[in-house]
Order: structure tokens, then C-alpha cells, then sequence
């Protein structure tokens, strides 16, 4: 990239710059509505970013040049732009959570709106991303991340360009092509350690910003491209490689592509029947209401992801288009009445802060009521509680974590027996259940939980969107078995994880499933051995079923009308639901079931439970329990309740909590009785689930586990 020679910006207005915000948007809406070819449309808010840049830094620059720049006419501008179809937006979608949000989801939203309207929502969303936050594709308001990074471009580009300008067109120039090298040089270092932190904030979005304005302050391509007609079919053919590289392309690839394509685009003088193109009636119109629709494109695509719904391309038709009229409507009604309104600034900027302040003190009554909960229904309310209490636990580390939590609750301290629970967040959403027969036998318990940790030794636990993750838990695991081996009233560790994620066809970049089984075999045996080298009764658990349907979400949309009337609408098909069970064809398969029973099978004395059995008959499997109690947080955790009810009805566990009187004294009686009712629970287990789900090794899973209570019972 060469500079040219310095010359104002171009401050008048450009129809072709409407027409790459049509192009920006429509890429943007068909990725969210999943429309096929569009699985890169991201990078329509890379292009976005291009544009604000451009525009943004022109605009300064000639106003700061011809001594009109003022901070609070600026800033006026920018709320008259912006603020007015958002509050729209705000209070739309506030009324919508309302009325289909439980009281923590609305408490939530309460905060990501406010946060969005104080222009930090790309801070707060980065909050919201450990494992249990709420999931980003439920999140009312997620476009507004893009909108916070903007505003947070306008607090400090007027600054910024009137230290540069101080130095000469030629020293802004440079400035602002060091901020924008060293951003993207960040980016590129981050984007593989923290994909999420370079998604959503400002520093590492500035380099796509100052892509624009360094075309506004004079930087061109002229000396790559010799002719100005080149521009079009040049960036036509970098958004192409953008959108239509394999998915195995870095999205960094894709981002410099796109922001390029859109850089020659802007790029004044400009010709040819692309341009012409760009500038034509409808791309033009399309543009106009971008920003518009950008509010508005969103928040059905939530509703369908709160709702836990499969949507038809006839409903996904439907709501692109109902969106986008509404965003016109928008457009002409609100936006342009308050852009063009006249009046005293100094009146217009009190009306914008009452506004803004009503809106937050607004939000804030619905945050601290705890999200209206004093009017949700009874049972709502309970549901809300329960699933809380199961994935709200301090003692699940989150990523980057290396070691347990010490607090007490964790770690308990005393003397008598005790029991500990390594692994993953699959394993915390059993404590509830853990804690319920420990408790009834005097037993603490030692809660030592790492999210996306399960606890194998020697296995590479790679994660795309968090490089460092391996070591960590490696580490964690190190520091979980030393508090084993120094704490002696340890008596039994249960060895609880999400088995089967381990060997998903993307766990690990596209290892070979017999590898990574054989690894995971592995990792399990070395974990076991290790434990029983101090001296400790090890219990493996198998994974609850997981569903290809939220249980949580089906089970709200029965006890709050407008999403079953929204639920009913918009779905493609109902889902059949058989008292209170998910049928076979929405359980996910479980291919790591064989491998778990193997390795216990291999090493006597250790025991295995299985919450299939408990959960699961031929009909299907439960996720709730009438309409009082749901036994699911999600499609694979369980909540409060239903850990209570699976670990009250597992085979063995009975046993296994109990404490021997003294000492000295041992038990020698075998409980047959328990064994003939888990034997039973399993066959109807196996003829429900088929092949594929419970594998026909399930009853030498069943006698391992039978022979196992048995062993453990004697050795008592």
C-alpha cells in the first residue's frame, strides 16, 4: 500500500457507498437465517467497519480543516444517527423478554440492553462466554457487540485525528497507519489464544477501521492497480475468495479478503458498471435502511434459538422479508424525523440524555427486581431456580483456569470421610445428586470441576477457541490428584465427564475416531490406576443420554402461553413428546459408551454407573418430571432436580456411600437384590435404545458393574 498524494477527503455524499452497505447487510442476514452459501456472510460487519472508517475519518477531517469541528455537534450528529431506531429496537425486544424470558434470562437482558445503550455491549457479551453463560445465539440484543465497537471508534478517532492533524497531513497519515499495522498485528497473535476476545473488542477491530481511513486521509492501491476500472472486478473477486474459500480457511483469511474488497471499493474515482452497479435505485434503497435492519434482522433469530425450534425456509423467508419491512418503516418514521430534526442543540442534547436515562433506569428496576421474577409464574420460577442451582456453581473453573477452587465449598476441611468428583461441567450438574447421598451419610464432598476438562491423563484436550486449554487441564488434573494423595479421608473419587465430546469429528482437528478412542481408553486407564495406587475406590459415570433438541427450552415453551403460541407458529413440526419423554430419534449417539465400560470392565473393583438406565425405557428418555420439575439445563446437562432423581435411582450407588461403622469391621454380604434390579433396568435400556445409542456391550457393562458392587462391598 503507497500513499498518494495528500488531498482532502471527499465529504459529499456517494450513492456506491449505499450500495456496499446493501451488500454488507444482505451478507450479514442470509449468514444468521442459514441460508446455503452464506456460511462466511460474517464478514459483512468487516466491510461495515471499512465503511464507518472511511466516512467517519472524511468527515473529521474536513470539519476540523475548515475550523467547524465541534465535540458537541459531533457527538449530536452521531446520537441523531444512531440512537433513535435503537431505542426502538430496546424497548421492542424488552417487551418481547418479558413475556417469553424466564426471571434470570430477562435479569440478563436487562444488563446486555443497558450495556448496549452505554455502547459497552461488546464488553459485556465478552463477559457472557464461559461455559455456562448464556449461549450468544439466545441474546436479544447480540448485534449491538459491532454497534458498542463504533461507538467506542467515535470516543476516540476526534481526538486522535486533531493530535495528527497538529503534524501535518502526512504525520496523521502515519499515525494512523502504526495504530492500524500494530492492530492487526495484534489481532493476528490473539485470534489463535483468544478467538473470542478478538471477535468482539475495539483494538482488535481498529485495523479494519483504519483500513477506511486511510483511504479517506489520501492512502491508496494506485500503484498496485493502474486502472480505476480495475477497482470493482478486483474487489469483486476478493469478496468472492472470502465468501467461497474452504471452510478450513482461517476467518483471518477471510477478514482481510472482505476488508480489502471493500477498501477499493471506497476508494474515490472509482468507475465501470460495478460502480454503476452499486449505485443503481434498489442497492441504494437497500443501503439506505442497513443500519435499520441490521437492529432489526436479529432478534426473530434469537426468539427461534430461545424457543428451541427448527424453523422452515418458508418461515425463514417470512422473517427476512418481515424484518426488512420493518426496517423501512423504521427508516422513513424515526430515523429521518429525528436526523433531520431542527432546534436548539443544546435543547436537543437534554432531550437525548432524558432519554437515554429513562431507557437505563428503566433496565435497571427490571435488573435489581431479579427480572421481574415477583410476577413470573410459580412454576417458571422453580424451573428458573433449578436450573441455576445446577450450573451457577463456583466450584466449576472456568477456561484458564489450572487448578481447583480452594474456597471451603469446594474443598471442605474436617476430618471425617469424604468423597471427591473430578471432571468436567457434566460432571458439576451432578453434585446436586452427589451432595444428596453424601449428605445422608455424613460424607463431604470434594467438588473438583474444570469446564471442557474430563478427567483423562495424557490426553490432548485441543479446543479451537481456546489453544492453551490442553495444559491447563492437564495441569488441573496434576492438582486434583495432589489434593487426593494428601488428603487421606479421600475414601472414593468419582470420575465423572463428557465422554463422547472427545470424540466428535471436530474435537481435535480431524484425528482419526479409532485414535482418538484408543487415546481416550487410555487416558481413562491411567487416570484409574492412578487413583488406585493411592489406595482409592474409584466410581466411573457414564453420560446421561444428550439430546439433539433442548429439553429445557420445549419444557418453558409448555408453561408460558406466548411461547407456546410463538412455538406453534413459527416451528416447522412438532416434536413428539410421550409423557414427558424425548423419543429415540432426538438422542444423540454415544460413541464413547463402550470405551467408558471397557476400561472399568479391565480393572476389578472399580465401579461403574450409568444414568441410562434410571432415565430411559423403550418409549424414550425423560426430561421432566409432569410440569413441575425439568430434569435438563440444557440438551446435555443435567439440572438440580435431575441429578437428585438419577443418582437416587442409579444401581449401586446405595453401596457405594455407605460407611463401614468402624474401622476394622468389613461387610461381606452381596447385594443381589440390587444387582437383579440395575440387570433389569439395563435390558430395558437396551431394547429402547438400539445399537447405536446403548451398544450391545451394555450387558457386559451391566454384569462389570454388578461384579464391581460386589467386589467393593466385600472389601469393605
Amino acid at each position: 500500500m503507497q500513499a498518494s498524494a495528500p488531498k482532502a477527503a471527499d465529504v459529499a455524499y456517494r450513492r456506491d457507498i449505499d450500495g456496499l452497505r446493501a451488500i454488507a447487510i444482505l451478507l450479514v442476514v442470509l449468514f444468521h437465517y442459514e441460508v446455503p452459501l452464506f456460511a462466511a456472510g460474517y464478514v459483512g460487519v468487516d466491510i461495515f467497519f471499512v465503511i464507518s472508517g472511511f466516512l467517519i475519518t472524511g468527515i473529521l477531517r474536513h470539519s476540523i480543516e475548515t475550523g467547524r469541528f465541534r465535540y458537541r455537534d459531533f457527538y449530536l450528529r452521531r446520537a441523531r444517527r444512531l440512537i433513535p431506531a435503537l431505542f426502538c429496537v430496546v424497548i421492542v425486544t424488552t417487551l418481547v423478554a418479558c413475556l417469553i424470558l424466564t426471571p434470570y434470562e430477562l435479569k440478563i437482558h436487562a444488563l446486555t440492553a443497558a450495556a448496549t445503550l452505554t455502547g459497552v455491549s461488546n464488553i459485556a457479551f465478552l463477559a457472557f462466554t464461559d461455559y455456562f453463560s448464556p449461549k450468544a445465539v439466545r441474546q436479544l440484543l447480540l448485534m449491538g457487540w459491532s454497534l458498542s465497537v463504533e461507538m467506542q471508534f467515535y470516543l476516540v478517532i476526534p481526538p486522535f485525528i486533531l493530535f495528527g492533524l497538529r503534524r501535518g497531513g502526512d504525520g496523521l497519515r502515519r499515525i494512523v497507519l502504526v495504530a492500524t499495522l500494530l492492530s492487526f498485528a495484534a489481532t493476528a497473535l490473539t485470534v489463535h489464544y483468544r478467538p473470542v476476545t478478538a471477535f468482539y473488542l475495539m483494538p482488535f477491530r481498529l485495523w479494519e477501521i483504519g483500513t477506511g481511513s486511510l483511504i479517506a486521509l489520501g492512502w491508496s492501491f494506485g500503484r498496485l492497480i493502474r486502472r480505476r476500472a480495475a477497482l470493482f472486478p478486483t474487489a469483486a473477486l476478493l469478496l468472492g475468495l472470502a465468501l467461497f474459500l474452504p471452510p478450513s480457511q482461517p476467518v483471518l483469511v477471510r477478514q482481510v479478503l472482505a476488508v480489502a474488497a471493500a477498501g477499493l471499493i471506497v476508494m474515490p474515482g472509482a468507475s465501470g458498471l460495478g460502480q454503476g452497479l452499486l449505485a443503481s435505485a434498489p442497492m441504494v434503497g437497500l443501503g439506505r435502511v442497513s443500519y435499520s435492519w441490521y437492529l432489526w434482522h436479529w432478534p426473530p433469530v434469537a426468539v427461534v434459538h430461545i424457543l428451541g425450534i427448527e424453523v422452515g425456509a418458508a418461515v425463514r423467508g417470512g422473517l427476512i422479508l418481515g424484518t426488512l419491512l420493518i426496517a423501512v418503516a423504521t427508516y422513513h418514521f424515526v430515523e429521518i424525523p429525528f436526523r433531520r430534526g431542527g432546534g436548539e442543540r443544546v435543547i436537543a442534547a437534554r432531550r437525548y440524555v432524558v432519554l437515554w436515562g429513562a431507557g437505563i433506569g428503566s433496565l435497571f428496576l427490571i435488573f435489581v427486581s431479579g427480572g421481574m421474577a415477583r410476577w413470573a409464574a410459580a412454576s417458571v420460577r422453580q424451573v428458573d431456580a433449578d436450573v441455576r442451582s445446577a450450573i451457577g456453581n463456583d466450584c466449576l473453573v472456568a477456561y484458564g483456569a489450572t487448578a481447583p477452587r480452594s474456597m471451603r465449598a469446594c474443598l471442605p476441611s474436617g476430618t471425617g470421610a469424604a468423597i471427591a468428583l473430578i471432571g468436567d461441567s457434566h460432571a458439576n450438574a451432578l453434585v446436586a445428586g452427589i451432595e444428596d447421598m453424601a449428605s445422608a451419610r455424613s460424607l463431604s464432598l470434594y467438588q473438583m470441576t474444570k469446564s471442557s476438562c474430563q478427567p483423562i491423563l495424557g490426553y490432548d484436550h485441543f479446543l479451537a477457541n481456546h489453544p492453551t486449554h490442553s495444559a491447563e487441564c492437564a495441569a488441573f488434573l496434576a492438582e486434583a490428584l495432589a489434593i487426593v494423595r494428601t488428603h487421606p479421608r479421600i475414601r472414593t473419587v468419582i470420575l465423572a465427564g463428557y465422554w463422547s465430546s472427545l470424540l466428535d469429528a471436530s474435537a481435535d482437528g480431524g484425528e482419526d475416531m479409532a485414535r482418538r478412542r484408543l487415546a481416550l481408553e487410555a487416558g481413562l486407564g491411567r487416570m484409574i490406576d492412578t487413583l488406585k495406587r493411592l489406595g482409592r475406590t474409584v466410581i466411573v459415570v457414564q453420560d446421561i443420554p444428550r439430546f439433539s433438541a433442548d429439553p429445557h427450552s420445549m419444557a418453558l415453551n409448555d408453561l408460558m402461553p406466548v411461547r407456546t403460541s410463538l412455538a406453534r407458529v413459527l416451528g416447522e413440526r412438532e416434536r413428539e413428546v410421550r409423557q414427558d419423554r424425548m423419543p429415540w430419534q432426538a438422542v444423540m449417539p454415544d460413541h464413547a459408551r463402550e470405551a467408558i465400560a471397557r476400561q472399568v470392565a479391565q480393572r476389578p473393583g472399580v465401579m461403574l454407573f450409568d444414568p441410562v438406565p434410571p432415565l430411559c425405557d423403550p418409549s424414550g428418555c425423560l426430561f421432566r418430571d409432569g410440569k413441575r420439575r425439568v430434569f435438563y439445563a440444557d440438551m446435555h446437562h443435567l439440572s438440580t432436580a435431575g441429578a437428585i432423581y438419577t443418582a437416587r435411582r442409579l444401581a449401586g450407588v446405595q453401596s457405594a456411600f455407605e460407611i463401614p461403622r468402624s474401622e476394622g469391621r468389613r461387610r461381606r454380604r452381596v447385594p443381589s437384590e440390587m444387582a437383579m434390579q440395575y440387570s433389569d433396568r439395563t435390558r430395558i435400556g437396551q431394547v429402547a435404545c438400539g445399537a447405536s445409542i446403548c451398544p450391545a456391550s451394555l450387558v457386559d457393562t451391566s454384569s462389570a458393574m454388578t461384579i464391581a458392587a460386589s467386589a467393593f462391598w466385600i472389601g469393605r
